[in-house]
């Protein structure tokens, strides 16, 4: 009886394969990233969300890598009178119009918007300039209980107001550490929105603006 031949085995090279190719896949994507972050890429970091109750008045804060801005709601409310934008209209030169504290300058103006037909519409605007002086350090705002920020949280009550804040890019860090603070030493809820670098705020039914809600 005749043996049939053993067969032999060749050796594969389908895992050295497979080994070379995941590595150089990974080799890849590590010089693409590395790339992206020397080329100034910014990955997208998500800042939270709070819900608030409705109905609320807004507290609103600029923070940027200079420090906090607080915004002063009397006078905002100020600029926003009638008798302000009528003076704003007659002559946008009057001193009348523009305001300014230690943090901000409100300027208030008025443009026309044309309407349905014939009808020409009046527009307030307020516009709110920092000062080149600065904000309030995060790290003083948290520390000095009897500071601006502090004194305008004591002032108003969570149940009727939240907190709002402008937050420029750079500032991400201070507005965490801003909110936790709000949050869990004031009891307020909180609303934010990204803001471009070294911009004024616009608050106004036309040419942007920036709209205070609840989130």
């Amino acid at each position: 009886m005749t043996r049939k031949p053993r067969h032999k085995h060749e050796a594969s090279l389908v895992p050295l394969a497979d080994m070379l190719a995941n590595t150089v896949g990974i080799m890849l994507f590590i010089l693409a990233f590395t790339v992206l972050a020397s080329g100034g890429a910014m990955v997208t970091k998500r800042l939270p969300r709070e819900h608030v109750q409705e109905n609320q008045r807004s507290l609103m804060f600029l923070i940027r890598s200079d420090g906090i801005f607080p915004v002063d709601d009397v006078r905002l409310a100020q600029a926003s009178k009638p008798a302000n934008l009528s003076s704003a209209f007659n002559n946008s030169n009057d001193r009348d119009a523009v305001t300014s504290d230690a943090f901000f300058t409100y300027k208030t103006s008025v443009s026309f918007v044309r309407g349905s037909g014939d009808q020409i519409l009046i527009s307030p605007r307020v516009t709110l300039t920092p000062t080149s002086g600065g904000g309030v350090p995060v790290e003083k705002a948290i520390r000095d209980n009897g500071g601006v920020i502090a004194r305008m949280l004591a002032d108003h009550k969570p149940s009727e107001h939240f907190v709002y804040c402008l937050v420029e890019k750079a500032a991400i860090s201070s507005f965490q550490a801003f909110r936790e603070w709000v949050t869990q030493r004031w009891s307020y809820g909180v609303g934010w929105s990204p803001h471009d670098e070294g911009s004024a705020i616009v608050i106004g039914s036309s040419g942007g603006g920036t709209t205070m809600a609840p989130q």
